[in-house]
This record gives C-alpha cells, sequence and structure tokens, in this order.
C-alpha cells in the first residue's frame, strides 16, 4: 500500500491485466498553492506524458494546469492556462490533435453568474493557438470538441433552454445557434 503525507495527487501504472505496477504521488498542492484535479493523461511521441488538472475557483482564477512527466513519471514541467477571467470556469474535455498539441473545450462565468463555452488550441510547443468563447447571455457549456476532416471542428455540449441566437457586436461573443430538437 502506498501512504501519502500532503494533499496532491497521483497516477497508477496498471499491466495489461489491470494489476498495479507503480504509483506516482505529485505534490501538487505546493505547486499550485490550490488542489486542482487530475482529469485528463496523454502519452506524447516521445514516450513523455501530459496530465491536465483543473483548478476551479469562485474566488480566483481558474485555471487549467498541465504537469509534463517523463517516461518515468518523474516531473519535467508545468504551465498554467488561464481561463480569462476570475469568475471560475473548467475545461471539460481534452483531445489530442496532431502529434503533440491538443484541443480543449470548457466553460467559464465571465459575469460571475452565467456560463460561456470555451475553445482553445494548444501546439506542442504549449502554445496557445487559439482561445474563444462562444454562447448568449444565458448558459452554455462545451463538454466537447474534436476534429473535423475539412480542417475545422466539432463541438457539442449544453445550454440553457432560454438561450437566443445574438451577433458578436453585441458582447464580443461568438454566436452560438441553437437547434433544439
Amino acid at each position: 500500500s502506498t501512504r501519502f503525507n500532503s494533499e496532491g495527487s497521483w497516477m497508477a501504472k496498471l499491466n495489461g491485466s489491470g494489476l498495479l505496477q507503480s504509483v506516482k504521488f505529485y505534490d501538487t498542492h505546493k505547486l499550485t498553492d490550490s488542489q486542482p484535479e487530475p482529469f485528463a493523461f496523454f502519452e506524447r511521441s516521445n514516450g513523455d506524458w501530459d496530465i491536465f488538472y483543473n483548478h476551479t475557483s469562485f474566488q480566483d482564477a481558474s485555471f487549467l494546469l498541465n504537469l509534463r512527466t517523463d517516461a518515468n513519471g518523474t516531473p519535467i514541467f508545468t504551465r498554467r492556462y488561464y481561463l480569462n477571467h476570475s469568475n471560475g470556469g473548467e475545461i471539460t474535455s481534452v483531445y489530442p490533435k496532431g502529434t503533440d498539441g491538443y484541443l480543449m473545450a470548457g466553460y467559464h462565468f465571465p459575469n460571475g453568474i452565467r456560463s460561456n463555452g470555451i475553445a482553445m488550441e494548444i501546439d506542442a510547443n504549449d502554445n496557445v493557438l487559439w482561445f474563444n468563447q462562444y454562447g448568449t447571455s444565458y448558459i452554455e457549456i462545451l463538454t466537447g470538441i474534436v476534429s473535423a476532416s475539412d480542417g475545422g471542428y466539432f463541438m457539442g455540449g449544453f445550454a440553457d433552454p432560454d438561450s437566443i441566437i445574438i451577433s458578436p457586436s453585441e458582447n464580443g461573443l461568438f454566436p452560438l445557434s441553437l437547434i433544439h430538437i
């Protein structure tokens, strides 16, 4: 058994039969002065790992944390991606794109009450290529995003039944056309 003596996160390696081979503990509380929650793991083309964490807060800036480890689980670096506003939010989906890049979808609360969907792409060097918010003056949450064969993207999520189509000039948002079925 493994006992952890501080707050943090862990990652376990299992063999092909599901038996535990090793456990790595990461003192993410010390790294971030908060308690981010791990939610996605991806192996990179060189054998390193990207572990993504959400830090959601309604008192300070919400962010996505990427902890990169080598193939043995030893941390190499961390990077924070802030979600544009200090009123909370989180990334709900990470999708690998190309060689070591990622598409991400989620939501944030730009006015502290109603949420807008957010999506972004980062490249293999951890640079944000684009970050956009989508929605109306009601509630929209993106739960997934994937690449489409035409070079674009498909994204999905859920919305408040009162959501309406608005012009981007009204509040700087990209319009989100909602089709009720």
